[in-house]
């Protein structure tokens, strides 16, 4: 849409001035395969870009779907052939061979592209934390993923976000784990300290902390980082997820006598000479303590340490969009939250649209340059030397 806008504009500035005869021999033509364009606008921006590119001339038709194009002529699926100069193709994007191999190989991929209602192998689905569905420690971002349940838009802005998301998450050094919806949340293991441990087992401690948290599942007050509330209203998976990895082993008296079964001792003391029954009690009971205290370790080292779960998935925030139409006029959408809702169309979008191109430049010589390209074009027109 923005090259038809931009195209035409080219055509009707400076091609008709120095080829008046030959314009009526000259059309731009847009092509969309559904019923509107620029589908992530608002309704009403859509049909505001629609009337902008019909009055430049430009003919927009919908609905029409593309099956070939030949040396001269564009063929559609109703059989008409559109004749052309020159044509552009933008038609998104297909799946690389990694993706589709990777989406064969997990089984749970098929069905959670049926569930969207995507094709099989187009998209490596994922759930909030962006782990690939049914694979351990795999992540996706970008075309190539699909976040089940919250479709979002295929553009940069959101690849750039899921990086970061991502960057920040690995950086913290959690156990991703297996993705899906069903499964545990990225984790670590750490130490809990004294207020932590306490806050398990003293109602009015859980009480204070949720109070100073604000009713929150979980807290992170300063050092008041406890996960116990969180644990005690996760899912059944979390829970058994959490104690499994922190469980310690349990004193069992079964295994301590086996353990400290001496009948071999026994025997090979009275093979050579025999022993007195006292040293056989101290070698009994020193067992004992040897095994108690080992346990008493064990349980002590479980109970010193808790699963961190990390409870941010990721979430899109939309920093606006924006198009140009032609005629140097644009479009502008930027939601954010419940507090900004702005739509504007015309010269003040596409001043707008001027702004945030420039300061998008990655270096002072690019904004210098495309600043002063913009300067030159509107005092000479564009450049046609080539042409």
């Amino acid at each position: 849409v923005e090259f038809a806008g931009t195209f035409s504009d080219f055509l009707r500035e400076d091609l008709k001035k120095k080829y008046p005869a030959l314009m009526q021999y000259v059309k731009v033509t847009l092509l969309q395969s559904v019923s509107s364009i620029l589908t992530q606008f608002d309704e009403r921006l859509q049909r505001n870009a629609l009337a902008t590119l019909t009055s430049e001339g430009v003919e927009v038709r919908t609905n029409v779907r593309v099956v070939g194009v030949t040396q001269d002529k564009v063929v559609l699926q109703d059989g008409e052939e559109l004749p052309y100069g020159v044509c552009l193709w933008s038609a998104g994007n297909a799946p690389r061979p990694l993706v589709k191999q990777i989406a064969a190989m997990v089984p749970q991929q098929a069905m959670a592209a049926a569930a969207s209602k995507v094709g099989p192998g187009s998209k490596l689905c994922v759930d909030s934390f962006l782990r690939v569905v049914g694979s351990k420690d795999l992540l996706a971002l970008g075309d190539c993923s699909l976040v089940l349940g919250n479709r979002l838009p295929p553009t940069a802005q959101v690849a750039g976000q899921q990086g970061a998301y991502l960057a920040h998450l690995l950086n913290n050094g959690v156990d991703l784990g297996e993705g899906g919806y069903t499964q545990p949340p990225p984790f670590h293991v750490v130490k809990r300290d004294r207020l932590q441990k306490a806050t398990d087992h003293s109602p009015f401690l859980r009480w204070l902390a949720t109070t100073i948290a604000g009713g929150r599942d979980r807290i992170e007050t300063g050092a008041m980082v406890s996960d116990a509330l969180f644990r005690m209203d996760a899912p059944p998976w979390v829970r058994s997820h959490s104690e499994a990895l922190t469980a310690a082993p349990p004193l069992d008296q079964p295994c301590r006598a086996a353990v400290c079964d001496i009948t071999a001792l026994q025997e090979a003391a009275a093979a050579a000479g025999g022993a007195t029954s006292e040293a056989i009690a101290r070698a009994m009971q020193e067992c004992m303590r040897s095994f108690d205290e080992e346990q008493r370790v064990a349980r002590d080292a479980a109970e010193a340490m808790e699963v961190r779960y990390w409870d941010r998935p990721f979430e899109f925030l939309s920093l606006g969009v924006m198009a140009y139409v032609g005629s140097e006029k644009a479009l502008t959408q930027v939601e954010a939250f419940d507090l900004i809702n702005l739509k504007i169309t015309g010269t003040l979008a596409f001043a707008l649209w001027k702004s945030v191109y420039i300061t998008k430049q990655v270096s002072l010589r690019n904004r210098v340059l495309i600043l002063f390209d913009w300067m030159k074009a509107r005092v000479f027109g564009r450049d046609i030397s080539l042409f």
